[in-house]
């Protein structure tokens, strides 16, 4: 699946394709529920393939319904970039050797707060 349009399967990638906007695109959306504007993040792959979900500028994501979407214009991209910051681990030669494995999770992960993207 192409990463411009993460996660999305029909009927909610063609109203992305249609409209001409992808994952990571700046949007006002005009729904029968009123306008939004945010920005378009990706699904995972066994969501739903009916909402479009948008990150609100106060932070909250939703998921619109691409059946009540009138229209959809882009205003601009803001995309995310997954990167950990790489640090110089400390060595104390005076201390033993530890070992860590991450497994990920809740403690592991890192959000991106403008994004909504974990």
């Amino acid at each position: 699946m192409n990463d411009k349009y993460k996660g999305y399967r029909d009927p909610a990638l063609s109203t992305l394709k249609n409209n001409q906007v992808s994952v990571w695109s700046s949007v006002e959306m005009e729904t029968n529920r009123g306008k939004f504007s945010g920005l378009i993040l990706p699904r995972s792959e066994t969501a739903d393939n009916k909402h479009i979900v948008l990150k609100l500028h106060n932070g909250y994501n939703i998921g619109i319904a691409v059946d009540a979407i009138r229209s959809i214009k882009e205003l601009g991209r803001k995309e995310a970039h997954y990167k950990i910051p790489e640090k110089e681990f400390p060595v104390d030669p005076k201390k033993p050797n530890v070992k860590l494995l991450g497994t990920g999770g809740t403690i592991a992960s890192r959000l991106d707060y403008r994004t909504g993207a974990v």
